[in-house]
């Protein structure tokens, strides 16, 4: 994750995800799901800047209105977490300016946590090894893990599990309907049917290794997008449309609503992301992997 030094602290461009694939096994005795996803890291940012406190308490802020600044906010729960295990008790000054959608599926939250969690190991000088750092993630939520990794990585049980992979340079255009999707309900809306034959990641797995776009676009997969769509028909529609226009495949992130669209050549998503725009459905980012434009 990219930090640098501003004034007597630090700044971290916080990236966001997306889910290449998305399987869910089941459910477990702890209330998770067991889940199988293949995630990369991508380019579309958020700016945590940490600094120095007058006093000793955690102050955050951010400048969406839709984000909470209290104890129920990742970042402080990360800030908090690191306090406990280590016992540290300096303040600090965190400031978060939201570039990447909120709520929408691809993990801008958990990336934030993430941030925090590199920055304040540096900032206050804790010397927490990654080994420890993953253990703070998993206590505070599945994608934080991924993150503190990056790239592209295959995540097991409920996404604390990360096995990084071979970096594949992507491209995105990623577009955020007029309205957001509750995680709870699409888990609540998936009958147990939906995974009684879980599709085979090592389909995915092999077609990435072999960087052959076609075969990776034909491996594309989320589970959660038929109770995304039952909830919300609107989003089924809006991928029918993207497809109709998109080279690749479109697809939704995590349990939405963002979709995307998988491209081959930065041209092509440079196009798409004005021919998307023009649907006038949402906001439109044009986006790559993290690893290809070098921003991490």
């Amino acid at each position: 994750m990219r930090i640098e030094s501003r004034g007597e602290g630090l700044v971290l461009w916080s990236p966001s995800k997306v889910n290449l694939f998305l399987e869910i096994k089941g459910k477990r005795d702890d209330g998770y799901h067991e889940l199988v996803t293949v995630m990369q890291v991508i380019d579309l940012c958020d700016e945590l800047d940490i600094q120095p406190s007058s006093d000793d308490r955690i102050h955050f802020r951010c400048d969406h209105p839709a984000v909470p600044s209290d104890t129920s906010n990742l970042v402080v729960r990360a800030a908090l977490e690191l306090q406990k295990l280590t016992g540290h008790s300096t303040g600090v000054s965190m400031s978060l300016r939201k570039l990447a959608p909120v709520g929408g599926g691809i993990g801008s939250g958990s990336g934030n946590a993430a941030a925090a969690l590199l920055g304040l190991n540096r900032f206050w000088d804790l010397g927490l090894d990654t080994g420890a750092l993953h253990q703070v993630a998993a206590s505070l939520g599945s994608d934080i893990n991924f993150f503190l990794e990056e790239g592209l990585s295959l995540c097991t049980g409920r996404g604390e599990r990360v096995q990084p992979l071979a970096s594949v340079p992507l491209h995105y255009v990623l577009l955020m309907p007029r309205f957001g999707v509750s995680t709870a309900e699409v888990f609540r809306a998936m009958p147990p049917s939906l995974n009684k034959k879980n599709e085979d990641v090592n389909i995915l797995l092999k077609a990435l290794e072999n960087r052959d776009f076609s075969a990776i676009c034909g491996s594309l997969f989320n589970r959660l997008e038929s109770p995304a769509f039952s909830l919300h028909p609107d989003l089924g529609k809006i991928k029918s449309r993207l497809e109709n226009i998109a080279p690749g495949r479109a697809l939704m992130s995590g349990s939405g609503s963002t979709m995307y669209v998988l491209c081959p050549e930065a041209d092509v998503a440079d196009s798409l992301e004005e021919a998307i725009a023009e649907l006038n459905l949402g906001r439109v980012y044009r986006t790559a992997s993290a690893d290809e434009v070098g921003q991490l």
